[in-house]
């Protein structure tokens, strides 16, 4: 057998971890390469090229840019600085804003008078658990108003949307909620 040729057993020793460089299509164009990988018959030859790779660097394990100094990565400083800047602003935005529940799906805040209907009031319901966004600094729910052109003009038809709660906010426009009708 040859110096080449597969004996069956496994060799012993150190193995080449070298990684391989495989090139389909040597001399072909990306298009015609493309063109004869969808062809049904599969008898066209296409060439192949089997080579060898040096590693001329290995990059850090970062999320970081890297740049190449005298042949080694290097994670660029400035943009690490910008990164962990960034980092501390977003947490510092999302430290300045908390998410208070105002009202439940069905909860009646208030009622309102109708004009020519069956009854003389409708209840103002909130249509979906509802949740605003306040300033940090902003403790408690500031009082709130319910605003609407009234009295409401008959027929109201179920889930209308008849009114507004408005509920100020420091240093944010006013949050306006609507208040639907729970009855026709």
């Amino acid at each position: 057998m040859g110096d080449n040729a597969f004996d069956g057993d496994v060799p012993l020793g150190p193995i080449d971890m070298t990684p391989q460089l495989v090139e389909l299509g040597v001399g072909l164009s990306w298009d015609e390469l493309v063109r004869l990988s969808r062809t049904r018959k599969r008898d066209t030859e296409v060439p192949v090229f089997l080579g060898w790779v040096n590693e001329l660097v290995r990059f850090p394990p970062t999320p970081y840019p890297v740049r190449l100094d005298e042949g080694t990565a290097v994670v660029d400083p400035g943009v690490v600085a910008r990164a962990e800047e960034a980092e501390k602003v977003i947490g510092w935005a999302f430290r300045q804003f908390v998410v208070r529940d105002v009202a439940s799906q069905g909860d009646i805040l208030a009622d309102a008078p109708v004009w020519m209907g069956d009854h003389t009031r409708l209840e103002l319901v909130v249509p979906e658990d509802t949740s605003i966004i306040l300033a940090a600094t902003q403790r408690e729910l500031a009082e709130a108003r319910i605003e609407y052109r009234g009295p409401l003009e008959a027929p109201i038809a179920l889930g209308a949307h008849v009114a507004d709660l408005v509920i100020p906010r420091d240093e944010l426009p006013d949050a306006r909620i609507a208040l639907v009708s729970e009855r026709v």
